[in-house]
């Protein structure tokens, strides 16, 4: 029972160390301190995606696209997008909303900064 035991044991390290070394070689997902969010807004017929970082940020790109939620699938029927050099940006877009249906923003930024790495954050939101 002791042998077993110990090969059982032999077994569990080797294999904990394997995946510490697996994992070592992993890229963060997470580089900087980008932020995305998204709003759709019935009453005044708008949605809009909104991003901010903090500083060594040089560029934000943004789009979102909505969806109007079918029975079998969405339909995109609308899309916004927008660029700027520094550490925000916004989308926004218009669309007459039907007040008997469900819709989906999809939204992403992505964040270039000045040490040459970037990373694109998305989300989504229904309304």
């Amino acid at each position: 029972m002791k042998k077993v035991f110990s090969i059982v044991t032999a077994m569990v390290l080797a294999f904990s160390m394997l995946m510490c070394v697996q994992a070592a070689d992993l890229q963060p997902y997470y580089i900087g301190d980008g932020f995305v969010s998204g709003a759709i807004t019935r009453s005044s017929n708008s949605y809009t995606v909104s991003a901010s970082s903090g500083s060594g940020t040089e560029r934000v790109v943004v789009s979102g696209t909505l969806y109007e939620k079918g029975w079998l699938w969405d339909k995109s029927v609308a899309s916004c997008s927008n660029a700027f050099n520094g550490s925000g940006c916004t989308a926004s877009g218009s669309y007459t909303f039907d007040n008997s249906k469900s819709y989906r923003l999809e939204y992403s930024a992505t964040f270039y900064y000045s040490d040459g790495t970037s990373e694109t954050v998305s989300g989504s939101t229904t309304g």
